[in-house]
């Protein structure tokens, strides 16, 4: 397969030095599949670092304990800045969670540029107008959007999540959440065309791997050559 002939392409060039290890950021929605696609992408590559801004997030509530907005979930950040709800006031109170925790992930991204470590970076707070900048400078950083494209499959993914070991989020929660937590989904989509980031359709698992991992290499490559 092409794909594989590029692997180890990649593999040898990276032994020799003559390439930058990559450090690849996998945003979007609440279960789109962030995590999944991420270990299996990291797999591929032989990256071994892999974080989610969820971890980082809860990282920094140590550091800014007087900051509730951190305590909450993403699509619930609104109640530490409003008491009414709106969805001008769900993006507002995302946004302002989400530009917190990429500081977090902006000091994450500067050491492994500063001491060449490979790294992928997953989670909903990355967002495409706090990266675009390092992703034009940098041939070794790559952003991607996973989505979903309608409702009915979102609500599919949020209830196989909501059985899975990685949260403690009951069906219930996401039942109640699934509007705020699509529209949050789609305002990222949406910011990711406005600043020009790939938006990959995750209805399959492997095609998803594939893409990524394809146009990762196909720009590093094509900058050797």
């Amino acid at each position: 397969m092409k794909i594989n002939r590029m692997i180890k392409q990649y593999y040898f060039l990276l032994r020799k030095k003559k390439i930058k290890p990559l450090i690849i950021l996998i945003g979007g929605g609440a279960s789109v599949g962030k995590s999944t696609i991420s270990l299996r992408v990291a797999s591929k590559l032989g990256i071994v670092n892999c974080i989610g801004t969820d971890a980082i997030r809860e990282i920094l509530q140590v550091g800014f304990p007087k900051n509730k907005i951190l305590t909450y979930p993403t699509y619930l950040a609104w109640k530490s800045i409003s008491n009414k709800f709106s969805s001008e006031i769900l993006i507002k109170g995302f946004k302002q969670q989400a530009k917190i925790v990429c500081q977090g992930v902006n000091k994450v991204l500067t050491r492994s540029v500063e001491k060449g470590e490979p790294m992928i970076i997953e989670g909903i707070h990355l967002l495409p107008s706090e990266f675009v900048k390092k992703v034009k400078s940098y041939n070794n950083i790559h952003f991607f959007i996973l989505h979903l494209p309608d409702l009915k499959t979102y609500h599919e993914r949020l209830k196989i999540r909501s059985f899975t070991t990685h949260t403690y989020k009951s069906p219930e929660d996401y039942k109640n959440y699934i509007i705020c937590i699509k529209e949050i989904h789609d305002w990222l989509v949406k910011e990711a065309y406005k600043y020009n980031i790939p938006v990959v359709n995750n209805l399959s698992i492997s095609e998803t791997v594939n893409f990524i991992v394809e146009n990762v290499l196909k720009k590093i490559l094509n900058n050797v050559t």
